[in-house]
């Protein structure tokens, strides 16, 4: 997960500095984090500040994480300042956004007649017909990358992702058409 990721980046930082990896944290000081960004752009090959602004957004989830109090608001603001101002400007840092639209329903139904009608590639066994429709629904209903719900590089090695007893199927009646239940998914998922 991308949290595990700063923290090991973290980590890797302090032992560059000699300090200890949780007092440099918990003490919470802008030029701690200013010094960790600056590093983590001359040591790495970072060229967009929207990639900057997710380290210290999962910077500040591990100070959370570990401290277990929210970052000082004065010290984000410093930090914000940093990113916007002198880091850019040194780095030359890249500012556009590349967008990344969520599947359309037309996508999403271009896809599903693809896999149940036209799909002729054969599969080890059938389930994973399901299984994979299950994972392109998911996708679309929540948004998500397939990344976040089955095992990749942002979970490898954990083997933790999602799973059968993670998502149940139920029927409700329906107040305006009593003849016709609807079918409710309901899912818990949580990859650590």
């Amino acid at each position: 997960m991308a949290i595990n990721r700063v923290q090991r980046f973290w980590d890797r930082y302090c032992t560059f500095m000699g300090v200890s990896s949780y007092s440099y944290l918990s003490a919470c000081t802008a030029e701690n984090f200013r010094l960790y960004i600056d590093w983590r752009l001359s040591e790495f090959n970072i060229r967009k500040q929207s990639t900057i602004w997710v380290e210290w957004k999962f910077l500040r989830l591990l100070y959370k994480q570990v401290t277990g109090e929210k970052l000082d608001d004065i010290v984000g603001e410093q930090i914000s300042e940093f990113i916007l101002g002198p880091l850019t400007d040194e780095y030359n840092l890249d500012l556009s956004v590349k967008s990344k639209p969520t599947m359309s329903v037309e996508d999403l139904l271009s896809i599903l007649h693809y896999h149940w009608c036209l799909d002729t590639s054969p599969v080890p066994h059938e389930r994973y017909t399901v299984q994979l429709l299950l994972l392109m629904l998911m996708t679309a209903y929540t948004s998500s990358r397939p990344g976040a719900l089955i095992e990749s590089g942002c979970a490898r090695g954990s083997n933790d992702a999602l799973r059968y007893r993670d998502v149940v199927l139920r029927v409700i009646p329906n107040p305006e058409q009593p003849d016709r239940h609807v079918l409710v998914m309901e899912d818990n998922i949580y990859i650590p």
